[in-house]
């Protein structure tokens, strides 16, 4: 498949360079002969035409011909600015704000989260979408576990999103500790946070650079190698190659989507956050390396803010306050145990992932 679509490719560019190719020389051609025939008309229009003026019209043509080189190289030029254009055009969007929706940046400096995160009749929705999200009121305490569950599309993305302000909301609708989380400045609020998403980006350096990346300090080996060791990555890096310099590919090419996931989340460890989102951060694992993974986190981020969406719904067993989304309201909140026994739509949440996976094991 790959092999035809470069052997199409090639054919087009031979199509491409053979029209250029003739087109310069038919011009040519169908410029002189124009001027010919121009000069015949007149010629036999006047019938008064002496030898003089015959050379003349001569010399005349071979400058013409001369000056055809330069019309030739302007002709190819603009071709390639014809060509180049829609590339520029991509380059120029990136650098420009038209269009765009700007999350602008406030002026206060967020030092660290002392109570809550409280979100007041947060709706939202995208640009020429539905509504994502409808008058949702929650809390987000400080220093707890606070997961947030739901189906595919209940809008738990587009709320830790919001939290973390990749995108904007109204005023007043989430506040940190009182104030409007639009006053913070971007930089001192992202310095404070982390989140780990399930679609991991790596950049195509060494492992050690992907750890690192971000932070103000330089870090110490062991210090990289415990983060890795807490996201059971430590029999990983005594088998690579170059350790800790070792390249990983564009985008994390050469590990697996477990691996990456686990990659993120010691990254996010070593920043040592206030606020850390983990929005199922853990779907490539499996359940037993996912579960060293739960361990380890609640133990180095013990006092931290912490924000889970679940995938797994038994790794939420100990969060201290669930909120349960459906269609971009909060439908139920609770405990563990009070969600089980009021037997309402987390337990039928738990109820359908545990049948699946009985069936799976089956």
């Amino acid at each position: 498949m790959y092999a035809g679509v470069l052997r199409q490719g090639e054919r087009v560019k031979v199509r491409r360079e053979r029209a250029i190719g003739i087109r310069y020389p038919i011009e040519e051609i169908t410029i002189l002969l124009s001027m010919l025939l121009v000069q015949g008309v007149f010629i036999y229009a006047t019938g008064d035409f002496s030898p003089s003026d015959l050379a003349a019209f001569f010399a005349f043509l071979v400058i013409l011909q001369q000056a055809l080189r330069d019309y030739k190289l302007i002709s190819r030029s603009s071709l390639r600015i014809f060509e180049e254009l829609p590339r520029l055009e991509a380059v120029a969007g990136l650098f420009s704000d038209e269009g765009k929706f700007i999350v602008t940046s406030g002026h206060k400096t967020f030092e660290g989260l002392d109570h809550e995160i409280a979100v007041r009749g947060l709706s939202f929705r995208y640009a020429q979408g539905p509504e994502a999200l409808h008058d949702l009121n929650a809390t987000f305490a400080a220093g707890k576990v606070t997961a947030v569950v739901g189906s595919s599309g209940a809008g738990k993305t587009t709320l830790v999103d919001l939290l973390a302000r990749f995108y904007d909301c109204e005023p007043g609708t989430i506040l940190i500790d009182g104030t409007d989380i639009r006053e913070y400045s971007l930089p001192s609020l992202h310095s404070r946070m982390a989140m780990v998403s399930q679609d991991v980006w790596l950049l195509n350096r060494s492992l050690r650079d992907n750890l690192t990346f971000g932070l103000p300090t330089a870090v110490p080996d062991a210090e990289l190698v415990g983060a890795l060791a807490d996201v059971e990555l430590d029999d990983f890096l005594r088998d690579l190659p170059d350790g800790l310099d070792t390249e990983v590919g564009d985008r994390g090419v050469r590990l697996s989507g477990g691996q990456r996931q686990r990659i993120a989340l010691a990254r996010a460890l070593l920043r040592d956050p206030d606020i850390i989102i983990l929005d199922e951060a853990t779907s490539a694992l499996d359940s037993v390396i996912e579960q060293g993974v739960a361990e380890a986190i609640k133990r180095r981020l013990d006092g931290r803010t912490l924000i889970v969406i679940a995938h797994r719904l038994s790794t939420i067993r100990e969060a201290d306050h669930i909120l349960v989304l459906e269609g971009g309201r909060i439908v139920e909140r609770g405990t563990w145990r009070e969600l089980i026994e009021r037997g309402k739509a987390f337990y039928e949440l738990y109820r359908a992932q545990s049948e699946t996976e009985q069936a799976v094991r089956a």
